[in-house]
This record gives C-alpha cells, sequence and structure tokens, in this order.
C-alpha cells in the first residue's frame, strides 16, 4: 500500500497471513472526497465500529462523526466510502444531522477482491453530522473450540489522524481475550478507544 491510497486487492495475500484453523480475517478502509470547495482542514473525524458476532454471520455498523468547523454558509459537500470484503452485504446508511434523519441507498460495487458502499453527503458550516454504514456476511467460524477473529482497519490517506473506537459484542457463553487488549464496557461487550495513526491489527480470540 503506496502513498497514492491505492488498496491492495491481493486481499487473501495481505490480510489472512497465517489466518488458518478456526480463523476469520476481516478488513476495512473509509475513502472520503472532498467535491465542493475545499473546506477539509476544517473538517473534524471520528468512527465507531461495532462487530456482532452470531453462529454463521458477523454483522458490523459503523458510525462515522462528521464535524465541519467552517463558518456558517460553508458547507462541506464529499462522497464517501466504505470498503470491506468482497462477500459483505450492505444495507442502507442512515444520516442524522441538524436537517434531520433520512435512509440513504448506497452505491455498491465490487472491485476485484473487495466490496465498497458509497454515498454523497454534505455538512452545513457550524454542523455536526453521522453517517452509519451497516453490513454482515457469512463466516464458518465455530465458538465451541478455540479461535480467531483479525480486522485489519485502514487508515486514510492523507488525514494525520482520527479517534476511533472498536466495539465486539460476544456470542452467549462466550469470552473473548483481544490483542490489543479491550475493556469490558458492558454485559458481552467490549471495547477499545485509540486514535488511528496508521493501518492497525485488531486481534480477538477465545
Amino acid at each position: 500500500m503506496g502513498f497514492s491510497g491505492e488498496v491492495i486487492t491481493d486481499t487473501k495475500a495481505f490480510f489472512e497471513k497465517e489466518c488458518r484453523l478456526n480463523c476469520f480475517s476481516d478488513w476495512l478502509g473509509i475513502v472520503e472526497a472532498d467535491l465542493g470547495e475545499s473546506y477539509d482542514s476544517q473538517v473534524k473525524r471520528g468512527a465507531e465500529l461495532t462487530i456482532r458476532f452470531e453462529e454463521g454471520v458477523i454483522k458490523r455498523k459503523l458510525t462515522i462523526l462528521i464535524k465541519n468547523e467552517a463558518q456558517e454558509g460553508r458547507v462541506y459537500k464529499s462522497y464517501i466510502r466504505v470498503i470491506a470484503p468482497s462477500k459483505a452485504g450492505f444495507s442502507f446508511v442512515e444520516m442524522v444531522s441538524p436537517r434531520g434523519k433520512k435512509e440513504i441507498l448506497p452505491e455498491v460495487s465490487k472491485v476485484g477482491n473487495y466490496k465498497e458502499a458509497g454515498i454523497y453527503f454534505e455538512v452545513g458550516g457550524g454542523e455536526i453530522a453521522y453517517l452509519t454504514f451497516a453490513w454482515e456476511g457469512e463466516n464458518n467460524l465455530s465458538f465451541s473450540s478455540s479461535g480467531e477473529y483479525r480486522l485489519y482497519w485502514r487508515k486514510q490517506a492523507g488525514i494525520d489522524s482520527e479517534p476511533i473506537r472498536l466495539e465486539a459484542v460476544e456470542p452467549n457463553n462466550v469470552h473473548f481475550r483481544s490483542d490489543p487488549p479491550f475493556n469490558l464496557t458492558g454485559n458481552n461487550t467490549l471495547g477499545y478507544n485509540t486514535k488511528l495513526l496508521k493501518d492497525n491489527w485488531f486481534r480477538i480470540y477465545w
């Protein structure tokens, strides 16, 4: 992965190395493009990903915060894409802002070994918007024996850093361990906060 921000499409070799027996390798990336007058330096971002594990399926919900700190009248216009494995099934994107709440049907396309879902959005000067993407996919993990889930979170090129939060919801009667260590935040839920300064790996195992 170079400075141009391209996505390496050989995901099997790059993201699934040494992930074999009862192991699932997952990944995501966020790509955002400024389509209007450039207020990007005045836009603050953050993201929270919740992963819910069920027998035979993994469900993900990603909420992205976009805060436009420009003056009133300076609208931030952007097209944002969430990139996930090729078997991901995306649903409607929910956008919540001072202008109300709406559901947006994303443009979904498969490119190489990954799939992307994108929407166009606007955030007015001094406003905050929350964009929630949701997708799920099948897996062959067994929670009755030792296993592992790996997540590779790709940092967007051109952004210095952004705060992120990762939450993992345990299946019934399964207790997770993690690397880096997550904190117990509620019943069957582990959480981890960090700043995304570079591409990161997260590991959950049982």
